[in-house]
């Protein structure tokens, strides 16, 4: 049964399909988890929704000179991978589990790391992504974004965590744990003073992705928490350089703020001094630009009408909840604080390289830039990948010289509920279908 959920009565809505991944935002269905649904889903919408995430396998490539191969399967929503060396994947699953598996499929029935006991996956929550340690020797460390059970069994988080677990000899015991993001979280972050080192999860705008610049130190994307974007404060706490929430986030191993942040302000344990850019709503992927170690493609799952990549800088700010993409949020743009937003900035926001309507892309996941992929055809490897969840498209860009995308090209569909890809030490594209479990490899055939 489905039903609706129109966010002018406010009543909710439980859209049934496939098990959405955490982060995940949009037009999306999911089963057993409560969702705001677009105002303007109809219900052709929700069942070519419905009908996408139902096709979990037979991924279909758009280019006969593609080939794809499961490298491992078995796996139970699973959210993020990554190369631990060049013959060992990690690869997490949404209810808290990291497994170790091989380059030949061999998946070990010891996890890495068990969260399990601590994880909330109601909602979109879980496992929202992982990295490791680009100097493992020096620091054997994986560091985690996930949302913890908090108040027991029957509570419902309310906080996103980063934390840092140690690894010794091929295992990470979950007692190791370092919190070194959201360490404030006896209550909702909306409840707390703005200052407080509060993750917000109010329901399904989670975010979050997590990776390593090549000077070690540590950017994370979080999304504002969702959940109440009928309520004027809570979205607009994405422009607030104190808070964390709807940001890109830029902190050392430890968690703390960095001189060359842009609002520094001299404390590296405060929020603004950790802030990289603002004004995001569910910022759940983002893909480093080679050419710039510090420019990122932000991919920013929207809400009632656009899905976006943002070409994000230092400092930079794109918009939520202002600007959806270039357009002015219908939603919020008679709230006193967008009058007061628009006259401060008339122009959309600058940064935007990539924005698709609804229903062309309902949850947008970015991938990497393809310069390493060896392994794929060569017109290819000046692109950017991007994916949608919903969907099950994934495409590549091409940049123009400036701000925008000029072409966007599909490459292959029915992907299975692609949420993660990576550039593996092979040369070839790697990916997750979190709706069939699988872990697969894409090359040129």
């Amino acid at each position: 049964m489905t039903f609706f959920r129109n966010r002018r009565n406010l009543s909710l809505l439980l859209l049934v399909g496939i098990v959405l991944i955490g982060g995940g935002g949009g037009a999306a269905t999911a089963c057993k988890l409560w969702l705001n649904c677009h105002t303007h889903a109809t219900p052709a919408l929700v069942n070519e929704i419905q009908n996408y995430q139902g096709k979990s396998s037979g991924i279909k490539v758009d280019r006969p000179d593609l080939a794809v191969v499961t490298v491992a399967k078995g796996f139970t929503y699973p959210t993020d991978f990554a190369f631990l060396d060049d013959s060992h994947i990690l690869v997490a699953e949404r209810d808290g589990r990291i497994l170790s598996v091989t380059t030949a499929g061999v998946v070990s029935p010891t996890p890495v790391l068990d969260l399990r006991p601590r994880i909330d996956e109601r909602y979109f929550r879980g496992v929202l992504g992982f990295a490791i340690d680009p100097d493992f020797k020096a620091h054997p460390y994986i560091y985690v974004v996930y949302t913890p059970r908090m108040g027991g069994a029957k509570a419902v988080s309310t906080i996103v965590r980063v934390s840092r677990f140690t690894m010794v000899g091929g295992r990470a015991d979950p007692r190791s744990e370092r919190v070194i993001v959201g360490k404030d979280d006896s209550r909702p972050c909306e409840a707390q003073p703005t200052s407080a080192d509060c993750l917000p999860s109010s329901l399904d705008v989670d975010g979050s992705d997590i990776a390593f610049g090549s000077d070690g130190t540590l950017f994370i994307s979080t999304g504002f928490g969702g959940g109440l974007e009928h309520v004027e404060h809570s979205a607009t706490l994405a422009q607030d350089v104190n808070t964390l929430g709807g940001k890109l986030l830029h902190i050392d191993r430890d968690g703390r703020g960095l001189p060359d942040n842009p609002f520094w302000n001299g404390d590296p344990s405060a929020n603004r001094s950790k802030v990289w850019a603002v004004g995001f709503r569910n910022p759940f992927r983002f893909g480093q630009v080679k050419s710039d170690p510090l420019t990122f493609l932000v991919g920013n799952v929207g809400w009632d009408w656009r899905e976006s990549i943002y070409r994000v800088t230092r400092g930079g700010d794109y918009g939520w909840p202002c600007y959806e993409g270039l357009m002015r949020t219908p939603e919020y743009n008679v709230t006193a604080f967008c009058r007061e937003y628009y006259r401060a900035n008339p122009k959309p926001p600058t940064g935007v390289w990539l924005q698709i309507s609804h229903p062309k892309a309902i949850t947008m996941v970015a991938g990497p830039a393809l310069e390493q992929a060896t392994k794929l055809p060569a017109d290819l490897r000046g692109d950017f990948l991007f994916a949608d969840w919903g969907r099950g498209d994934i495409s590549v860009a091409s940049p123009e010289r400036g701000e925008h995308a000029s072409t966007v090209t599909r490459i292959a569909h029915n992907a299975g509920g692609p949420d993660r890809f990576r550039v593996g030490p092979d040369g070839a594209l790697y990916y997750l279908a979190a709706n069939s479990g699988e872990l697969r490899r894409v090359s040129q055939k």
